[in-house]
């Protein structure tokens, strides 16, 4: 923790030369084996570093898991990525919605936008509010061609929301999508 709060006191982020150091001496900090996993994540090009440090975490803990998600997703293994995010999601996560938008983003990597339909219409059902699931509905809707579902549910969600101004601009390709330019 030395070389943590040594960085925040001179108002900079850890290094990953830091986070070795420490992690040499005290290989069992998950903290750090964490923020050095997060920092070779951010690296495209050193995924193959960053599943070894995973590796090294809690098989089960949040953060192997978020990473090995970011791994699976940068190397376009879907079926995996959303493996690992059903297991992050039945973990009892707070972030159900999120999670579900990020299982139907895998199905749409895919092709199956039937299956990404079916998985934004729960996380519609786990908070009707979400303006991100309405439009990632409107999204799956357009790209399989039923412009008139996607005014329908663009109407079910504006009838008890707020309109912003994405939500509008959605709304006026929506209509003019299914025909209806003079009603947008």
């Amino acid at each position: 923790y030395k070389y943590a709060i040594e960085a925040a006191q001179k108002g900079r982020d850890i290094t990953e030369d830091e986070l070795n150091a420490a992690l040499a001496k005290t290989p069992d900090i998950v903290a750090a084996r964490g923020m050095l996993c997060g920092m070779l994540l951010e690296d495209e090009k050193r995924t193959d570093e960053a599943a070894e440090c995973l590796d090294l975490l809690p098989a089960d803990s949040m953060q192997a898991l978020i990473g090995r998600s970011q791994i699976a997703s940068l190397r376009k293994d879907h079926a995996g990525e959303r493996e690992i995010l059903k297991k992050i999601l039945l973990s009892g996560s707070p972030e159900r919605v999120k999670l579900l938008l990020a299982i139907a983003d895998t199905y749409m990597e895919e092709g199956n936008k039937e299956e990404a339909l079916r998985t934004v219409d729960i996380a519609i059902k786990q908070d009707s509010r979400d303006i991100s699931s309405y439009l990632f509905l409107f999204q799956i809707y357009t790209g399989l061609g039923r412009a008139d579902d996607a005014l329908s549910a663009f109407r079910r969600f504006t009838a008890s929301n707020p309109l912003s101004p994405d939500l509008l601009a959605q709304g006026i390709r929506l209509y003019s999508d299914a025909g209806h330019a003079e009603e947008a």
